[in-house]
């Protein structure tokens, strides 16, 4: 592991908690199968320690040397019985069969991408129906030599060109099958340096296809796929002002006088930051400010022209005298996140350390003292990974923003009821539905708080519960005079003949206290009558952040019928003459 990759990609650190770090017994377990196509040792050894970090426990399963695409079409008894969540097919350049030659037709080498393309195809496609579970496929590196030169990227022929086309196949099928992720090597590896990726001598002597410097990279870059999908991505940057997104100090040089724009090269130097940072807000990073100063002279600053960060990209701005630990505390609460889906940059050493001893599920990278780095230092560290976006995730910031209206209109009511029925709220509960399952899935994977099973599911999952006709399937928005949250609520119920499961019931943190699972249930309850079932049964099963829920199904006039340690089985009989619970929300019908 060299200094690139321990400054870059954050794991220096890592390394060392790795040793001192006490993990609890409940920590995530997630079962991992590793089809290679050359040597993984190290890829399993490496992610084993970085998942362990995330206090999540890695289950693994290798193929045989070389054997990832005859596990792939004819799964082994040992793999069937291993029942994987992931599996990470590791094929890289040196597993293509057969490069067009010079000279060959533009024919010949379409036919040969194809050739290529459908042979991985077909190992998706079996382990997709065989296991319905996360696939994670490399896409192609490029070769480290080129005996075209110039020419091999612009010729039918070249073998860049024929990896180019192929990689670009990969990602368009990956857009139809969406259990198929594609850890994107052809992008690590240029950033890392092809010669640096590439090792003749670990590839000749172990069959490892890159180097020993590279497989961190590699599987650091596997991490951040599975915590997205699993949902434990960070989603919102909080940022100091002054030397940290322009420089200079506004209170002393005035808004005119920070360094930001085109005028001078530390000028540009945050200018390109600040156009990193605006990106990650187009795709629903939230963004917060936490700076040391008077309110008007940080919000001057903001206002300088030059800026492409304005005062309406961030959700909250803390200027004050106050300690800064205090602040991002308090834009914990008011956001309603958890600290360990923060991430803080600050220019300053001092308070990078405080934050940092002080709060340690806020992640803090050493940003060090050049600006220049700053931004490497967030996107090599991958913290706001994503592998695929919804319209949920887009709006995610303008969401949190009118959260915070909200929460300034609640403070002018003495009676909570009378806020409630303020907000003028309204709702659509439907069935699942195919435009949806993608934030649906989401909404399952990354929900921890209002959700009373702690289940998972992936997408491939939830289409065939949509499609089942022995599940009940309901979906929620919630709109009010500041805006449409999105898609926030969820509930599936296996029906029994007369009685029906609630396997699945969440919502999101943004709507909390709002009525809305009160409209869910009497539509639930709503629906049952109308297909015969008299008897609910709800589960609650602890995990580590839903104990806010433990007592929930009581409120609803469930009965508590078995206890557990970690589980409480509850039910409730429908009588002809329920009172619904609602009533705050008006329930539309689906548009």
């Amino acid at each position: 592991m060299n200094q690139f990759f321990e400054e870059k990609y954050q794991l220096k650190d890592t390394k060392i908690n790795l040793k001192k770090k006490k993990y609890s017994h409940s920590k995530n377990k997630i079962r991992i199968a590793i089809l290679g196509g050359s040597t993984t040792d190290l890829i399993k050894k490496n992610l084993f320690k970085y998942l362990a970090i995330n206090n999540i426990e890695g289950i693994f399963y290798q193929s045989e040397y070389n054997q990832y695409y005859f596990e792939g079409i004819n799964p082994s008894k040992k793999l069937k019985a291993f029942k994987p969540q992931f599996i990470y097919i590791h094929s890289t350049t040196e597993n293509i069969e057969e490069f067009p030659t010079v000279g060959s037709s533009s024919r010949l080498v379409e036919k040969l991408i194809n050739k290529t393309f459908s042979k991985y195809k077909s190992i998706w496609k079996t382990l997709t129906k065989k296991f319905n579970c996360t696939i994670i496929q490399n896409n192609f590196e490029y070769i480290p030599f080129s005996s075209l030169g110039n020419l091999d990227s612009s010729e039918v022929y070249g073998k860049i060109n024929f990896l180019t086309q192929l990689n670009m196949k990969f990602f368009k099928e990956s857009n139809l099958m969406k259990n198929l992720v594609i850890n994107d090597i052809n992008l690590i590896s240029a950033k890392f340096g092809i010669d640096k990726w590439h090792d003749d001598s670990f590839y000749f002597n172990y069959k490892y296809t890159l180097s020993h410097e590279a497989v961190p990279v590699l599987t650091h870059n596997i991490l951040k796929i599975i915590i997205s999908i699993i949902g434990k991505s960070k989603k919102c940057l909080v940022l100091d002002f002054d030397n940290t997104i322009w420089g200079g100090i506004v209170g002393e040089v005035g808004s005119d006088g920070i360094e930001i724009g085109n005028n001078s090269p530390l000028g540009e130097v945050f200018l390109r930051f600040q156009k990193y940072i605006h990106d990650l807000t187009a795709k629903g990073i939230i963004l917060a400010a936490c700076t040391k100063n008077d309110y008007k002279i940080a919000i001057s600053g903001l206002r300088n022209k030059s800026n492409i960060l304005k005062e309406r990209d961030f959700s909250i701005i803390k200027a004050n005298w106050k300690n800064k630990v205090e602040n991002i505390l308090e834009i914990s609460k008011q956001l309603n996140i958890g600290l360990d889906s923060m991430v803080f940059i600050d220019d300053s050493k001092f308070e990078r350390e405080l934050v940092r001893s002080q709060l340690p599920m806020v992640e803090v990278p050493n940003i060090g003292d050049d600006p220049e780095k700053y931004i490497f230092h967030i996107d090599r560290a991958k913290y706001f990974e994503n592998v695929s976006l919804s319209k949920e995730d887009f709006a995610r910031s303008s969401y949190y923003k009118t959260n915070i209206k909200r929460e300034s209109e609640k403070i002018k009511f003495k009676n909570y009821d009378n806020y409630l029925s303020s907000l003028k709220m309204e709702t659509v509960l439907k069935e699942f539905k195919r435009s949806d399952t993608n934030r649906i899935t989401q909404l399952i994977n990354k929900t921890n708080q209002f959700n009373l099973t702690v289940k998972r599911l992936n997408l491939e999952d939830v289409i065939k519960i949509s499609k089942n006709l022995n599940f009940l399937t309901i979906s929620g928005n919630l709109i009010d005079k500041f805006g449409d949250n999105g898609l926030v609520t969820v509930l599936v119920g296996k029906i029994k003949k007369q009685a029906i499961d609630i396997t699945i019931w969440l919502m999101s943190c943004r709507v909390f206290n709002r009525n809305l699972e009160l409209a869910l249930f009497d539509h639930l309850v709503s629906l049952c009558k109308k297909k015969g079932i008299s008897t609910i049964y709800g589960y609650y099963i602890k995990g580590k952040k839903n104990f806010i829920v433990k007592n929930f199904y009581e409120t609803l006039g469930f009965k508590k019928v078995k206890s557990k340690k970690t589980e409480n089985k509850w039910e409730f009989k429908i009588t002809k003459k329920y009172i619904t619970k609602n009533k705050m929300i008006k329930v539309n019908s689906e548009k």
